[in-house]
């Protein structure tokens, strides 16, 4: 959600820093603020890219908590649900296995990102069109269309120099924003990119001089394969970049290993970052489970205690289906 430095800052300035320092701290969040951090894209791509929409042949909630640098006060914690289904999937007169030549997604995505004193709430709804190309092949085009609100809440700060300054207040702002996104894939190779925050909001407190800034535009690429074998095994790796105009390019690269569509689990790597373990079970039928830890790589992993995300899923469809399983996506 926000540069490592400006987390680290941020959630110890309550009791370090003077005025000055918060003002300028609150800036350069809003400066480095981008969509939020999920270390299981892999499990639930949809929340990366828009175009993902509809791609599987069921419908998916799920709900997701990340907690980020555990013990460390005031840092990121992230909560999110998503619905995605393809149209079709709601339709028992043409609910027919991949036979059109198009099909179109439809879907939500609500999240709350919030760290220390500053919180950005989203909500999306999502559209993607699905053009099958050959027999193996299909691409889509998708976008999230919705409102974020961006808010300062001054009960999270206790200023040290003037505790009744009034430059550092309460502040809400409300936009509407566009994120943008293509997805080329078949049961083998699956790539997307997608451009979020297309709008560059502004951020801007009206009542003080504290907040200031733009929500950027990022951009993320991701690119994998499903590759089978033995009897019941499938590997997935995959590699996802990401980037904005305020922070360097981010990459991780990573491999998940699935048996049987019950089990699965995998590792990967974000440069600069952290090693990301991570598990999952189909806990009943079609309801799913899975967690990831975060081992943090860097100068700060001394005071925090890594991050934890979990994923709590339900996969459904009106039409009968051995098993409601990924075939085009992670």
């Amino acid at each position: 959600m926000l540069s490592l430095l400006t987390n680290k800052l941020i959630s110890n300035f309550k009791k370090r820093y003077p005025l000055f320092s918060i003002l300028a701290l609150s800036a350069t969040a809003i400066t480095a603020q981008q969509t939020p951090q999920f270390s299981q894209f892999i499990q639930n791509p949809f929340v990366i890219n828009p175009a993902i929409t509809g791609t599987e042949d069921y419908s998916e909630v799920t709900v997701a908590h990340r907690s980020q640098w555990a013990g460390l006060e005031g840092a990121p914690k992230t909560t999110s649900f998503t619905l995605n289904t393809a149209v079709n999937n709601l339709k028992k007169s043409s609910l027919l296995h991949r036979t059109p030549n198009n099909r179109q997604g439809l879907g939500i995505f609500i999240y709350s990102d919030k760290a220390g004193p500053i919180k950005q709430s989203t909500f999306s709804g999502s559209y993607a069109y699905h053009l099958k190309l050959s027999n193996d092949w299909h691409v889509s085009l998708g976008t999230f269309l919705g409102f974020s609100q961006f808010s300062f809440d001054d009960r999270n700060v206790v200023l040290v120099q003037d505790s009744n300054d009034n430059l550092v207040q309460n502040f809400s702002s409300i936009s509407f924003d566009i994120n943008l996104g293509i997805y080329a894939y078949s049961k083998y190779l699956f790539a997307g990119i997608a451009a979020n925050q297309i709008l560059n909001n502004k951020v801007n407190d009206n009542n003080a001089i504290a907040l200031t800034g733009n929500l950027e535009r990022s951009f993320n690429l991701l690119i994998g394969s499903r590759i089978s074998f033995k009897k019941n095994y499938q590997l997935v790796p995959f590699i996802l970049t990401k980037t904005t105009t305020s922070a360097p390019v981010q990459w991780e690269l990573g491999t998940k290993l699935i048996y049987d569509n019950k089990f699965w689990g995998g590792i990967s790597y974000r440069n600069q970052d952290a090693i990301i373990g991570f598990l999952g079970i189909t806990i009943f039928p079609n309801t799913t489970f899975s967690y990831s830890y975060d081992a943090s790589i860097t100068a700060f992993k001394g005071n925090q205690n890594g991050t934890h995300e979990i994923i709590l899923g339900y996969r459904f469809s009106l039409k009968k289906q051995s098993c409601a399983c990924p075939i085009y996506s992670l």
